[in-house]
């Protein structure tokens, strides 16, 4: 009952997150968004593990190639969706939220690679059934499934998270061009949306209320885009607003009402 449950979770929440996003998502459109089933991949894997230990060799090796076979055809599925996306000249990327480690396994940060990704599958699944099937390659292959885990995280910290937050991550900080706690802080739209979220996420002690044009009426700092000679800058000072900071780079701006 308990697998049975998980199984349900697992296909209705990947399958509806895919439903809801597919409406929802800026173009172009994300190919894989993993962030809702990525903490129950630990538990599949424990499970994996408990069926090849518990199970006689045939068995073992019968379901492993079950697995092999859905790991094979769940590839090529992608593989296809891709090649079909491509060939009418349309782009699919990463989930604005999927995790680094999908990226790094699949061999691209910005494209899903399908067939690099089977491959490394098959190849660990191997390595575990032939660890779980001789005792004496346990210990072993423990041991450098640790050290390899190790090293794969400072790649993927060094190669992936750190660029990632450098390029998102907003600089200055709210608090050094001067907004204070307590202000009532609202974002524009034309701020772009990761900088929003993360300039939003420093405002702790109150929702950060999104507009288009005009800020609303109660805000007294609000966060736009600043873009000199284009379209999309925004002239706080029509609405009675005056320029704190912000970074013309990255295309933001922090603006006190005076």
């Amino acid at each position: 009952m308990d697998l049975g449950t998980a199984l349900v979770t697992t296909a209705g929440v990947a399958s509806g997150a895919s439903v809801i996003l597919a409406g929802i998502t800026s173009k172009p459109l994300d190919a894989i968004y993993g962030r809702y089933v990525q903490m129950l991949a630990p538990f599949w894997l424990l499970v994996g593990v408990g069926v090849l230990l518990a199970a006689g060799n045939r068995v073992a090796l019968r379901r492993a190639a079950v697995a092999a076979a859905l790991l094979v055809l769940g590839g090529a599925m992608v593989a296809a969706r891709l090649a079909y996306v491509n060939s009418r000249g349309h782009e699919l990327r990463y989930g604005g939220f999927s995790a680094p480690d999908l990226m790094a396994l699949t061999g691209g940060w910005r494209q899903m690679r399908p067939v690099t990704a089977t491959v490394v599958g098959l190849i660990g699944l191997l390595v575990l059934v032939v660890a779980l099937r001789l005792p004496r390659l346990r210990l072993p292959v423990l041991a450098a499934l640790v050290v390899v885990n190790l090293i794969c995280m400072n790649l993927i910290t060094d190669r992936l998270v750190r660029s990632l937050e450098e390029g998102t991550g907003p600089r200055p900080l709210l608090a050094e061009v001067g907004v204070r706690r307590g202000e009532r802080v609202a974002a524009s739209t034309g701020v772009v949306y990761t900088l929003r979220f993360n300039l939003g996420h420093q405002v702790t002690w109150a929702d950060v209320r999104w507009f288009g044009e005009r800020p609303p009426a109660n805000a007294q700092v609000v966060l736009t885009r600043w873009d000199p000679g284009q379209p999309g800058d925004w002239d706080g000072a029509r609405y009675g607003f005056v320029r704190l900071g912000g970074n013309v780079d990255q295309h933001w701006a922090a603006w006190r009402r005076s």
